[in-house]
C-alpha cells in the first residue's frame, strides 16, 4: 500500500524541540502581561454568546504569571495536553476580549487556531492510549510529529479558507477583476482617517498604494496571485521543499500586504518560519554536516 501523499514529516527531535520552544517564544509576546480596561461595545465570539469577561483585566496579571512556567513545560514537551489546553484558553480569552470593542484584529486567531490543532491532537492522542505506557521515546516522538503535523494542517487551513471565502463571494475571476478597486478603496480610506484628524498631508498611504491605484493591472495581477497562493496553500503539506517554499512566499506575500494595507502580520510570519520553513532549513543543515 502506497503512504498517504499527504502525512508528517519525519522531524527529528532537535526539529522539534525548535518548534516548541520558539513557538512558545511567541506566546510569550502573545500573552500580555495586562489588558486595557474596555466597553465590550461590539461583542464577538464567547462575549458575543453571553460570557462576561469584565474581570479579564484583574484577572491578566495572574494568567500571564502562571503561563511561564506552563510555556517552560510545553517547551519540554511535557503535559502536551493540559499545557496546550491552558495555552489555548489564555489566548482565546485574549483574543475575544481585544476584538470585542468593534475593531477587528485577525493576529491573534493564526496562534489559538495553532493551539487548538494542538489540543485536540493531544487528547485524542491520550483518549487512544489511556491504557499504553506513553513514556516511551518513541511514542513521544510520534506523537509530537503529528501535533507539529497538525499545526501545519492548522495554518495551511487558514489561508484555503480565506482563498475560498472570496471565491464563494465574488468568484474567482470575478474577485481577481474587482482586485483593482481595492488600491482606490484604501486610498479613500485613508484620505477620510487625514481629513477626521485635521491632518495637512492628506496623501496619506504608500508609495505602492499610489502605484496601484495609477496601475489598476498590476492590483489584479498582485492580488490575483496572492488569490491562487492561497488557495493553494495545502500543497505545503507535500514535504519539506514545498514547505520551505510556501513559507517564503506566503510571508513575502504578507510583506506586500504590510505594505499596502499597513496591516500587521508579525506572528502569523513567525508561524510560518517556525512551522514551514524552520524545520526543513534544520534537516538540510544536518545533511550538510552529515549528521544522521
Amino acid at each position: 500500500m502506497k503512504p498517504p501523499i499527504f502525512r508528517p514529516q519525519e522531524h527529528s527531535r532537535i526539529e522539534l524541540v525548535a518548534m516548541r520552544v520558539l513557538f512558545a517564544l511567541v506566546l510569550i509576546d502573545v500573552i500580555p502581561t495586562g489588558v486595557t480596561v474596555q466597553e465590550l461595545t461590539m461583542p464577538v465570539g464567547l462575549a458575543g454568546m453571553g460570557m462576561d469577561l469584565s474581570w479579564l483585566p484583574k484577572a491578566m496579571p495572574v494568567l500571564k504569571a502562571l503561563s511561564w512556567p506552563v510555556l517552560l513545560v510545553y517547551a519540554l514537551g511535557r503535559l502536551p495536553a493540559l499545557t496546550t489546553t491552558y495555552l489555548f484558553a489564555v489566548t482565546v480569552l485574549v483574543g475575544t476580549y481585544s476584538n470585542s470593542n468593534g475593531s477587528i484584529k485577525h493576529h491573534h486567531q493564526v496562534v489559538s487556531l495553532i493551539l487548538l490543532a494542538q489540543v485536540l491532537w493531544h487528547w485524542w492522542w491520550l483518549a487512544r492510549h489511556r491504557r499504553k505506557d506513553l513514556s516511551h521515546a518513541d511514542d513521544a516522538l510520534v506523537r509530537d510529529r503529528w501535533a507539529a503535523f497538525a499545526s501545519q494542517q492548522a495554518i495551511v487551513a487558514a489561508y484555503v479558507v480565506t482563498g475560498i471565502t472570496k471565491v464563494a463571494t465574488s468568484g474567482f475571476f470575478g474577485w481577481i477583476k474587482a482586485a483593482a478597486n481595492y488600491p482606490v478603496q484604501l486610498r479613500k480610506t485613508n484620505l477620510q482617517a487625514a481629513y477626521s484628524r485635521a491632518d495637512v498631508n492628506t496623501s496619506a498611504g504608500s508609495g505602492l498604494e499610489s502605484w496601484l491605484v495609477a496601475h489598476p493591472a498590476a492590483s489584479n495581477t498582485m492580488l490575483g496571485a496572492g488569490l491562487v497562493l492561497e488557495l493553494g496553500a495545502f500543497l505545503a503539506l507535500l514535504g519539506r521543499p514545498w514547505s520551505f517554499t510556501y513559507g517564503i512566499l506566503l510571508i513575502a506575500f504578507h510583506a506586500m500586504n504590510s505594505v499596502f494595507m499597513n496591516l500587521n502580520f508579525r506572528w502569523h510570519n513567525q508561524c510560518l518560519f517556525i512551522f514551514l520553513i524552520l524545520p526543513p532549513m534544520i534537516a538540510a543543515s544536518r545533511r550538510v554536516l552529515g549528521r544522521k
